[in-house]
């Protein structure tokens, strides 16, 4: 008798013990937003990207059109330009061991022009280590999309961070 007293306790115990758990996964599985506009696909960089960097990149991989290349430049002393293109399992693996724990970007500005299925952003991003915090590093993206008949699709993203020899233009401050 004492045993089956107990056992609903523990399973209480249990359920409330993860229900923190359950609350934070049911918040990072929220849907995908459809890139159906140039400036829902602004939008959906931000959602896929913000967060855990353990969290689930469904929402990410949805944004590339297959075989995209993703490409961070960096700027050397001599003023020498590197590229590491990277897929975008590339990409998820490289933030899974960047060293942090979570990041939130933020197109914070941007422009597109379109001829047709194929569209160009220049945004300026944001990038924080706490949804609220400080910016902690902020450059500009450059987006190639092309539209494949039902919404937008990366198909290359390249990104320059600031640094003291390139500084972001006026035109590209939020």
């Amino acid at each position: 008798m004492h045993t089956m007293r107990i056992l609903p306790a523990l399973a209480l115990a249990a359920i409330s013990a993860l229900a923190p758990a359950a609350r934070a996964q049911q918040q990072a599985a929220q849907p995908c937003i459809a890139a159906s506009t140039l400036d829902d696909l602004a939008r959906a960089i931000d959602q896929a990207v913000s967060g855990p960097v353990e969290m689930d990149r469904s929402c990410f991989r949805t944004l590339f059109a297959p075989n995209a290349l993703i490409t961070p430049l960096t700027v050397a002393a001599d003023g020498s330009t590197a590229t590491q293109p990277l897929t975008v399992e590339g990409w998820i693996s490289r933030v899974k061991s960047a060293g942090f724990t979570a990041f939130y970007e933020h197109q914070a500005k941007f422009s597109s022009q379109r001829f047709g299925h194929l569209a160009h952003l220049w945004s300026t991003y944001q990038i924080r280590l706490t949804p609220d915090g400080p910016v902690k590093i902020q450059g500009i993206n450059s987006i190639d999309a092309l539209w494949d008949g039902s919404r937008w699709r990366i198909y290359t993203l390249t990104w320059l961070p600031e640094s003291p020899s390139e500084t972001l233009p006026a035109d590209y401050r939020p």
